[in-house]
């Protein structure tokens, strides 16, 4: 028995064996995120805004205005006459660097949708393996919950032996049964929650509702990090690069309302066949920047610039805080699972211990069930932190640009 139980705690503390992967549905959490990167609906959409953007730079690349082509023809009262024609071409072309500072603009906008994209990467993967390790702890809380109600099965079967030889009233076999009951209980609350991890994994991977699935991995896999270099991959997340192309949108926006205060020209050629006389000639159209000089522009441009710069700096150290504070809560989480992990390889022996002093009628049922249940108390005390330092490393991966 003690080898049984042993065995089956001993697979709790993993999610489930290696070979297992290979299995139809199964995955780790490497599978988990590439999916996640190739079908989740979140990063499809941020992707899609990036042509959105790519169109609106194909469109600012391009001259404002068409070509004007004017014409009219008509016949004097003189019968005999030809009759007269006036044709004409005009282009408009904007000065001070206006369609520069609209290609620039359209640029930044497409430099910040892409940055937007890879944020929204970044904060999808994290949910995954948010998610993916809920999975993983709810599996392994399955296989703690099942042994311990194999526990409950044996010892409710010892005091019905005990209660048939005479040993004990009736009333330990009845709180033997409730005890049984209640690990029943504990094993299907284990389950429903390892299948609702599983159902928003699915959503957030997009997959098929028939496709089978299963996870596949450790809670115990642990990484060294150094503060300075988390802080300098950090200090490239993808929210930051979105608000420096924002900085850059509001810039070019600034320098096109600058380019308001230039004129319009507008360069015309002209035939026209007067009483039958011909005439060519070339002319120009100059518009007098006396009221619209762009004013809107450049104060709207020059307050959201003020803005993005404050928010970039304020990005910047709250990015350095987040690091600081995720490393060290990543520690603390770690030290707190090994703590209670060093004693999970005792429990089983004072399960083994107090199911056989109970069976010699060595000591009673409350006292074996107070030991199975600081027991079952312990493992899964010790499964929560477990869960607990994996979120926090995922965290820790997330916010300094290595989960992505």
């Amino acid at each position: 028995m003690n080898r049984c139980l042993g065995a089956a705690y001993a697979a709790a503390s993993l999610i489930v064996l290696t070979s297992a992967s290979a299995d139809e549905g199964v995955l780790t959490l490497e599978a988990a995120l590439a999916r996640a990167r190739q079908q989740s609906p979140a990063i499809a959409s941020a992707r899609g805004r990036i042509e959105e953007a790519r169109g609106r730079l194909r469109g600012a690349s391009a001259l404002r205005d068409n070509p004007v082509l004017e014409s009219a023809i008509g016949r004097r009262s003189q019968s005999g006459t030809p009759a007269d024609l006036d044709v004409g071409v005009s282009q408009t072309f904007e000065l001070g660097g206006r369609r520069g500072a609209r290609i620039a603009g359209a640029q930044a906008e497409v430099a910040r949708a892409v940055a937007s994209a890879d944020d929204t990467m970044r904060l999808v993967l994290r949910q995954v393996a948010d998610v993916f390790l809920r999975a993983v702890h709810g599996e392994q809380r399955v296989g703690v919950a099942r042994a311990a109600e194999t526990y409950a099965a044996e010892v409710h079967r010892i005091a019905e032996r005990r209660h048939s030889a005479g040993d004990i009233a009736i009333l330990e076999v009845n709180l033997a049964a409730g005890a049984r009951a209640r690990a029943r209980s504990e094993l299907l609350a284990a389950q429903a929650s390892r299948a609702g991890a599983l159902g928003d994994l699915r959503v957030l991977l997009n997959l098929p509702p028939g496709e089978p699935l299963s996870v596949a991995g450790e809670l115990r896999e642990r990484r060294n990090y150094e503060l300075g270099e988390l802080t300098a991959r950090a200090l490239e997340r993808p929210d930051l690069r979105a608000l420096e192309a924002e900085l850059g949108a509001a810039e070019a926006d600034i320098r096109l309302g600058r380019g308001f205060a230039w004129p319009d020209v507008s360069p015309a050629v002209r035939y026209e066949r007067d009483q039958g006389q011909r005439v060519l000639w070339g002319g120009l159209t100059v518009t007098l920047p006396f009221f619209n000089r762009g004013q809107e522009l450049r104060a709207v441009g020059e307050a959201r610039a003020e803005r993005i710069r404050k928010e970039i700096g304020s990005l910047r150290h709250a990015i350095q805080n987040e690091i600081k504070t995720a490393l060290e809560t990543y520690l603390l989480r770690v030290q707190a699972a090994e703590e209670l992990q060093s004693t999970v390889g005792i429990l089983d022996d004072n399960e083994d211990l107090a199911r056989r002093s109970y069976e010699a009628g060595q000591i009673g049922l409350a006292e074996l069930l107070l030991v199975r249940r600081e027991v079952l108390e312990t493992r899964l005390a010790a499964l929560d932190r477990l869960l607990d330092a994996a979120q926090a490393g995922s965290e820790l991966d997330s916010r300094a640009e290595i989960l992505r």
